[in-house]
């Protein structure tokens, strides 16, 4: 559930058991610690990380001068502080095991081109949003999560986490999506230019298994937002938007009659520092 967070902190472990090495100053997620291994580990840990890949990427966290919140997903239900239903119909979805579960979505509402069910424009397609309120304004501010996205050939969808503003229009975000029906999911990023008409966006994505999992951050100092994929900056663009919300995206793809099916977004950990 939610909790204050002091920035200090794969086996058939918990999300994340194993699946970083250890920042500069032993830093980890939060939840999780540095161990004399180099590796960042759950407090209940015991056997050794074996098989790991050498390539694990080195954990940055946000300025600990910023205070942090963070939901683990704990329990069964949604924090009450969740709005299921703040853009759209809620989504199909548990809270278990540590993680948000989302294992359907409905078509959106696509003011860009109503024949169709996505995020094109920004400025007006706000997909169906879960949104967790934070009167961030224009400062500097940090989310982090982890996820896993599982798609298939046969569908289409698009699940992300991201901030919007008081309209509930989304300035950053990013996640998994599967924009075709013949291929499997990308994961991907995407930074709104106002006006811009999404055109001008700055957008970043990758091909990826039917299954992945990232670790993505998007913060903004100093009017840049950068977004931070496995220890990776992947797109950094100016940003004044005064954020009020953090948002959970989950949509099915339409195209004209035709409705997509949609995978699954498990959603490990969130944590918003300001």
């Amino acid at each position: 559930m939610f909790a204050m967070l002091g920035l200090a902190g794969c086996y058939a472990p918990k999300p994340g058991d194993c699946a970083f090495r250890c920042g500069s100053d032993e830093a980890c997620p939060s939840g999780l610690g540095c161990d004399g291994d180099g590796f960042c580990r759950t407090s209940d840990a015991t056997d050794r990380c074996s098989g790991v890949d050498a390539s694990l990427i080195d954990v940055v966290l946000p300025d600990s001068a910023l205070p942090c919140m963070t939901d683990t997903f704990d329990g069964t239900e949604l924090a009450t502080y969740w709005n299921p239903t703040a853009v759209g119909p809620a989504p199909t979805f548990t809270v278990t095991g540590g993680a948000l579960t989302i294992t359907d979505a409905a078509v959106a509402n696509t003011p860009s081109d109503t024949t169709k069910s996505w995020i094109f424009d920004p400025d007006v397609d706000k997909g169906n949003q879960m949104a967790w309120q934070h009167p961030i304004g224009t400062g500097d501010f940090s989310i982090t999560f982890s996820y896993e996205f599982t798609s298939s050939a046969a569908a289409a969808d698009l699940a992300a986490v991201g901030v919007t503003d008081v309209a509930r229009v989304l300035d950053a975000y990013g996640g998994g999506m599967d924009p075709s029906s013949v291929t499997v999911g990308r994961a991907f990023a995407h930074i709104r230019v106002p006006g811009g008409g999404g055109d001008d966006d700055y957008n970043w994505q990758v091909q990826e298994a039917q299954t992945f999992t990232r670790i993505m951050r998007i913060q903004r100092t100093a009017g840049m937002i950068t977004v931070v994929v496995d220890g990776t900056t992947v797109l950094t663009a100016p940003s004044s938007t005064s954020i009020q919300y953090v948002a959970i995206i989950a949509l099915r793809h339409r195209s004209l009659s035709t409705v997509y099916a949609f995978g699954t977004l498990r959603l490990f950990q969130l944590d918003v520092c300001y």
